[in-house]
C-alpha cells in the first residue's frame, strides 16, 4: 500500500486478515509539551489523541535508546483511561550496549 501525507498526519491503511477487516492507523510521533511550538505539531498531537479513542488496540513504540519517557507514560494513561488494549513495542534495541 503506498500512501503520501504530510509531516503530522495520521495514515490510515486498510488491510484484511483471515476474513477480518482491520484500519491500521500510523500517527506521528508525540514531542513533550514544552517542545511543542508549530500549530502543526499541535495538530499532529490532537491528531493522535483522536486515533486512541478511535483505536480498539494501540501500539505505543518505544524508542530504546531513550528509555520509557515521562512522554511514554502520559500516551499510556490516555490509552488506559480510553480502556483500549495496549501493546508496547520498543525500537532500535539493537542500539543499546550490553551495559545499559
Amino acid at each position: 500500500v503506498s500512501t503520501q501525507s504530510t509531516w503530522g498526519d495520521s495514515i490510515y491503511i486498510p488491510t484484511q486478515y483471515r476474513k477480518h477487516k482491520y484500519m491500521l492507523i500510523d500517527t506521528a510521533g508525540v514531542r513533550r509539551r514544552a517542545r511543542i511550538k508549530e500549530t502543526i505539531e499541535k495538530f499532529s498531537v490532537i491528531k493522535t489523541l483522536q486515533a486512541i479513542d478511535n483505536a480498539q488496540v494501540i501500539v505505543l513504540l518505544i524508542d530504546a535508546t531513550k528509555g520509557i519517557v515521562e512522554q511514554d507514560l502520559k500516551l499510556v494513561e490516555c490509552v488506559v483511561t480510553a480502556g483500549r488494549s495496549l501493546v508496547l513495542s520498543i525500537n532500535k534495541w539493537d542500539a543499546i550496549s550490553e551495559e545499559n
